[in-house]
């Protein structure tokens, strides 16, 4: 028999808040899905956006690699840069580059790349765009190693040959020239005359020798060229053998073959220098200039000459007499020719002392001698120079003049470097 005092089981009353906390958990459990639906929902979109940010950024990176590659080909020796026939693959992106001959700012060799990387992942492209141009073998009106000192009053300016115009003193420069007059070395530059005069002084091996000093006017004054002084961090190696190996292979091709050159021996006076008819250069044990000399054979075009290049021997030098002329078709004098200094070049290895000016004596012509010493010869000499001088140490005993042939910026040294690197649209 039922006791009817108990309740049935369904209906006995249950602990308090046992039914809402069972709903509030299913409402938890089902926030707790949402939220994690939202985490990964987000953390996908998270991870794809970083996936095309990356993507974005090495599609980018392997564009450039195409400027790259180009640059190495010019480097390794190569004429000219050669785009691969087939898309290069690079990481998860392929790249091609076209090649397009230009000429540099200073005259020389010269390409224009424009490199287009496109993404395995996804298609996207991008383009950058450089001009990869050969460094100038002669730069400034003079560079050396180590130290320059002038003597007595110096002028360093700047002029351009290669104008075609008749008659020959119409092409003539006059003042302010160019403004490339400019003295540069890895040491000290002492300005030793009162009167002394340069378009732009250059001290590299600043980080190395941080030293205001490095650059003296002895004669002080407002027009001082160390006023006008340009700080490169790095120091600019043209000695060690690596940089000299070039003329080292000329050195080899002239084994056997060097001789002594006087310029009063040839062709009358004034002497006529030609190029070599039996080699790319005149290998000469030594050069003496003793009498007026200019350069042949001669056209219509004076100023179309083909150049002629000198490489002196180890112990040689080249010696200009007082007096004499080098190189001019009228007298090497501003306001009356325009003196074309690539057409004599010079080379050589020598360490001695290999170029002497003597006295009044004028020279236009580009001198690479990074070993060797660049000083007046005879006493009080009064020399200039039309075109530049690359050696290792210099100091006139008198005042020399230095017009640097910006013309001569066009020659290269076979070392190649990335210009007006941009991104372009595609």
């Amino acid at each position: 028999m039922t006791d009817s005092r108990r309740p049935p089981l369904d209906a006995r009353p249950r602990p308090s808040g046992e039914g809402g906390s069972f709903v509030l958990a299913l409402l938890v459990s089902m926030l707790a899905l949402s939220i994690g639906g939202m985490l990964f929902t987000t953390i996908a979109l998270s991870e794809r956006n970083a996936r095309q940010g990356r993507d974005f950024t090495t599609t980018l990176e392997t564009a450039d690699a195409g400027i790259q590659h180009a640059l190495a080909q010019l480097n390794g020796g190569a004429g000219s840069p050669t785009p691969p026939a087939a898309p290069l693959e690079v990481g998860d992106a392929t790249v091609t580059y076209t090649s397009t001959p230009t000429v540099s700012s200073t005259g020389g060799t010269a390409w224009e790349i424009q490199s287009t990387a496109t993404s395995l992942l996804t298609g996207e492209q991008r383009r950058v765009a450089a001009v990869i141009e050969e460094e100038s073998r002669f730069p400034f009106a003079m560079f050396t190693d180590e130290s320059i000192t002038f003597t007595g009053e110096t002028d360093i300016d700047s002029y351009t040959s290669g104008v075609i115009c008749t008659p020959l003193s119409s092409c003539a420069w006059a003042a302010p020239y160019s403004g490339g007059g400019i003295v540069a070395n890895n040491d000290t530059i002492n300005f030793n005359g009162n009167s002394t005069t340069a378009d732009g002084v250059g001290l590299y091996n600043w980080a190395a020798d941080p030293d205001p000093a490095r650059c003296v006017h002895a004669g002080g004054g407002a027009d001082s060229p160390c006023n006008n002084v340009t700080y490169i961090t790095e120091r600019l190696d043209l000695s060690s053998s690596t940089e000299t190996e070039f003329l080292s292979d000329m050195e080899t091709i002239c084994a056997g073959d060097w001789v002594d050159y006087t310029s009063s021996n040839y062709l009358g006076i004034p002497a006529v220098l030609q190029p070599s008819a039996t080699g790319p250069y005149h290998c000469f044990s030594s050069v003496t200039f003793d009498v007026d000399t200019i350069l042949a054979p001669l056209t219509t075009d004076p100023l179309d000459i083909k150049p002629v290049i000198i490489v002196v021997q180890q112990g040689g030098a080249v010696n200009v007499r007082q007096h004499t002329e080098v190189n001019c078709l009228d007298p090497c004098t501003p306001g009356v020719s325009v003196p074309a200094a690539p057409h004599l070049q010079i080379y050589s290895l020598s360490s001695g002392n290999m170029l002497n000016l003597g006295v009044h004596s004028d020279l236009a012509a580009a001198v690479y001698a990074p070993l060797a010493g660049c000083d007046a010869g005879d006493s009080n000499a009064q020399a200039d120079v039309y075109g530049a001088l690359v050696c290792d140490r210099s100091g006139s005993n008198g005042g020399w003049n230095l017009h640097y042939d910006q013309a001569l910026a066009g020659i290269g040294n076979g070392r190649f470097l990335v210009r007006e690197w941009r991104e372009e649209p595609v």
